[in-house]
């Protein structure tokens, strides 16, 4: 029988659910939410100058209607693209929206004028061909889609990042990233299998995540562990609690401390639901007999995020942040057997008396139509990768552990990490 975490655990409490509010755009004052309607109405009357104008050709005056509304549906590609990571939550802010929709709406009702496409004579019909066929063309070799199954700037996807340039020196072709947040990773892999098996599509996957969700979730969870074609893990990284640079906690015992003497009050953000990093929280919890809120994010990006805006008192994160994030922040400690060389003075839980040893396994995974050819030139491809001298120095540079675990292994290793994890899951009661 599946039990329930303690409720201090879950983001359904009363502070998990303040904090978790504001990582969603959510306009709450109904006025506000009408103001959107500006857009609508400023277009409907810059269409309606445009239809009444006479010889509109070399120059359109005041904002084309259709270039605003292609700056709008832009908008999510950029609170998405991890060049603006820093920037995303100025960009969702309801100031800034309000601005785009009042200079948007001045923009296309005015006199300034804009240059028209109309002025361009394209009367040779070849020419137009050749302009189609090269637009054709151009996305004739799209390359391979890695889905990430979070947020930008993240590990997965940071990790995915560093590998598109030796891929394209090894294999003269192009990994696509696309992100599919949602459900600490349950959104992406519950669709796996609808992508097809040709091995134009792989999909990060993550340890404990794929064996974990569907332990505590059921069918909630939406795919089942064996559902997942894994075909390699390339990486791991260990668990770690962290503050932002300011906070006062300055040790585990300090933050601890504090949890003792406010239950719940005590907040962690962390990248998804019975994740590598709420199963950290449920275990210190246990052990070390407090009460915390664990608060879930679509990734590490946006846990990191909210860590450094102070919109929660610490971060179950993992030790390649501390590297990222450098001065920003203060890793307390580790869950590692030993200390990591590039954190010397950062203890691990074992050594201040928690024996909690965890972290998070990434790798990739095709859908399960993928022939058997299909599975091993992949898991070829990643562990050819993973094998450059170039591409581990950045690894280890970043703090991630470099491990090759291929096609051949991988089932052996999964069926000892599932029974290892039934036994943590029984352990923190989630299952009896």
């Amino acid at each position: 029988m599946i039990r329930r975490p303690p409720r201090s655990t879950l983001d359904r409490s009363s502070a998990a659910s303040d904090v978790y509010k504001r990582q969603e755009f959510n306009i709450s004052f109904v006025p506000l939410g009408f103001m959107s309607f500006l857009i609508t109405l400023a277009t409907s009357i810059r269409l309606a100058k445009f239809n009444i104008t006479k010889n509109v050709r070399n120059q359109f005056r005041g904002l084309p209607a259709p270039v605003n509304a292609l700056f709008i549906v832009s908008l999510p590609l950029l609170i998405e693209n991890p060049l603006l990571m820093d920037f995303r939550y100025l960009i969702e802010s309801k100031t800034t929206f309000l601005v785009i929709i009042l200079i948007s709406s001045l923009l296309m009702n005015n006199n300034i004028p804009f240059f028209s496409l109309k002025s361009i004579s394209l009367k040779n019909e070849r020419f137009k061909i050749l302009v189609l066929l090269i637009l054709s063309l151009s996305g004739a070799n799209a390359g391979v889609t890695n889905i990430i199954p979070f947020g930008p700037g993240g590990e997965s996807d940071v990790t995915a990042r560093m590998q598109q340039p030796y891929y394209k020196s090894i294999y003269n072709d192009d990994i696509v990233v696309q992100y599919k947040p949602g459900g600490g990773g349950s959104v992406g892999w519950s669709s796996l299998n609808s992508e097809k098996g040709d091995g134009s599509v792989i999909m990060g996957v993550n340890l404990p995540h794929i064996i974990m969700q569907p332990i505590a979730k059921g069918e909630k969870a939406g795919y089942k562990t064996e559902d997942v074609n894994v075909f390699s893990f390339f990486h791991y990284t260990p668990d770690a609690i962290l503050v932002e640079a300011s906070s006062p906690y300055q040790s585990l015992k300090d933050l601890l401390d504090y949890a003792k003497q406010n239950p719940g009050k005590l907040t962690f953000s962390g990248s998804g639901t019975y994740s590598a990093n709420h199963l950290l929280i449920i275990s210190l919890n246990k052990k070390a007999k407090v009460k915390t809120t664990y608060v879930p994010f679509k990734g590490t990006g946006a846990a990191v995020q909210a860590l450094l805006g102070k919109q929660v008192l610490a971060e179950a994160g993992y030790s390649t942040v501390a590297a990222k994030q450098g001065k920003k922040v203060r890793m307390l400690a580790v869950a590692s057997e030993e200390r990591l060389p590039a954190f010397p003075n950062v203890p691990t839980f074992k050594e201040l008396g928690y024996n909690i040893v965890s972290g998070a396994y990434r790798g990739y995974a095709l859908p399960k139509s993928a022939s058997k050819a299909t599975v091993k030139e992949w898991s070829d491809r990643i562990m050819k990768i993973n094998s450059d001298p170039a591409f581990i120095k950045q690894m280890e540079d970043n703090a991630f552990v470099v491990v090759n675990i291929g096609h051949k292994d991988v089932k052996k290793f999964m069926k000892q990490q599932q029974k290892a994890n039934k036994a943590i899951a029984k352990e923190l009661g989630l299952i009896k």
